[in-house]
């Protein structure tokens, strides 16, 4: 006869298990589903199959967070990936309350900020194509970190881009304020209303 102790053991090897799984599984996969079969943890287990899914969605979504380029920190994919990242952690300090719906919710909410956050994080590096300043003859714009602040040239100036000139994009973002902002390369930002794009051929 198997005792209680050997069946709570291997209850939690197959949840180390699940969860080893869920956390190799790419983006891209539906790595995550909620079953409806009795579960199959002994009573002394405290994590259910679905919670064990909403963790391993949120270590991932974190692990993404984490490894985010600092120049991206300041945009909304940031904010909206670590919103759903909090969101998820405050779910789980109340397992008993979790229902298969409101854990699919979280998982949902965690995948999708993701995507949104690898897409910013490909797009800052990649090459899109060039940009010529519209503003005024005789003026510039303002180069921006993502987060707000000015960039300065070597001489302590403000850089500006004058109106008419010609510049390498790589990519766009959100801001905070919900702004479209061209990447030059770095963190450094323009503000897309001044910019005429010609995706590259």
């Amino acid at each position: 006869m198997k005792t209680k102790s050997t069946t709570a053991r291997k209850g939690i090897h197959f949840a180390a298990a699940i969860s080893a799984a869920l956390m190799m599984a790419p983006i891209t996969a539906t790595a995550f589903s909620l079953s409806t079969a009795t579960p199959v943890f002994a009573a002394t287990s405290t994590r259910s199959p679905g919670d064990v899914g909403l963790i391993g969605m949120r270590d991932s979504a974190k692990s993404t967070l984490d490894s985010a380029p600092a120049m991206l920190k300041g945009g909304s994919e940031y904010a909206k990936l670590k919103s759903a990242i909090d969101e998820a952690t405050e779910a789980l300090k109340n397992t008993p309350s979790l229902t298969s719906d409101k854990i699919g919710t979280l998982i949902e909410h965690l995948r999708s900020a993701q995507r949104a956050m690898i897409l910013a994080v490909n797009h800052s590096v990649t090459y899109t194509g060039n940009g010529r300043i519209n503003y005024v003859r005789g003026y510039g714009i303002q180069v921006w970190t993502l987060d707000g602040k000015v960039v300065y040239n070597k001489n302590g100036t403000a850089k500006k881009l004058q109106h008419g000139t010609n510049w390498r994009i790589f990519g766009s973002v959100l801001n905070l304020n919900g702004s479209r902002m061209y990447n030059l390369g770095g963190d450094q930002f323009i503000d897309a209303n001044f910019i005429n794009f010609t995706p590259k051929k």
